[in-house]
């Protein structure tokens, strides 16, 4: 599916490449391309010849103390894009109104963001994009691959069992063959394995417990042994 820029009108045919993300957007991606957003980024002044920093946000130069800390935004002394203020102000906005589209493809792309941070710390690689997770979802048509149960996409409610996740189908493999899942039929699975090892541990306990009886006929035989050594 090709995606259009809205500033520049450039078409790409694979939107990853010419767009960054956006998980607020319903396709996950930015409206303006990357091109567009580096260049309107050299244009702005960030430190003004009064050397205060300029919000992006409410587009005023502040001084240091008004902005967190922001490694990678070495041209801003390293501080955050928004003020601290223009922060506050956008977090009880979202509050009230919720934060962007509450849909499947919004928690599928929180999914994968996810996967792509845990496979960097583990050095693994992932070869999809959460693209193919959308294509997983109709293919599995909304159900767990393991318990065919309907998962949902519930989102800011907590951990909820129900909800959609991903899973390795090798866990000791690379994110190459995943399924879509949901932590009740983990729970479950857990669940029948525990019944499983009850039944196995029952069965030791009748075991030791006829191994116990049938040692008490053991020093009766080891006596009439004896006795006939003896002779």
């Amino acid at each position: 599916m090709s995606k259009t820029c809205k500033k520049c009108n450039t078409m790409y045919e694979i939107p990853e490449k010419g767009f960054h993300f956006r998980s607020a957007n319903s396709d996950g991606l930015q409206t303006v391309c990357k091109k567009c957003n580096l260049s309107k980024k050299h244009r702005v002044v960030h430190i003004n010849s009064e050397d205060k920093i300029l919000c992006t946000k409410c587009f005023i130069y502040k001084e240091d103390d008004d902005f967190d800390i922001a490694k990678d935004n070495w041209f801003r002394r390293k501080k955050d894009r928004r003020c601290i203020e223009c922060k506050k102000l956008q977090y009880l906005k979202r509050r009230v109104n919720g934060r962007g589209k509450r849909d499947v493809n919004r928690l599928l792309l929180e999914r994968w963001h996810g996967i792509k941070e845990r496979a960097a710390k583990k050095n693994y690689t992932v070869d999809f994009n959460w693209g193919f997770l959308k294509e997983l979802w109709e293919k599995q048509k909304g159900l767990c691959a393991i318990s065919k149960i309907e998962m949902t996409f519930e989102m800011n409610n907590g951990r909820i069992p129900t909800n959609v996740s991903v899973d390795k189908i090798n866990s000791k493999d690379n994110y190459t063959n995943v399924i879509l899942e949901n932590i009740e039929s983990q729970l479950k699975g857990i669940a029948e394995s525990v019944s499983g090892l009850n039944e196995k541990v029952n069965t030791i306990e009748d075991r030791l417990i006829n191994i116990e009886d049938n040692t008490n006929l053991i020093p009766a035989q080891q006596l009439a042994i004896n006795n006939k050594i003896s002779r």
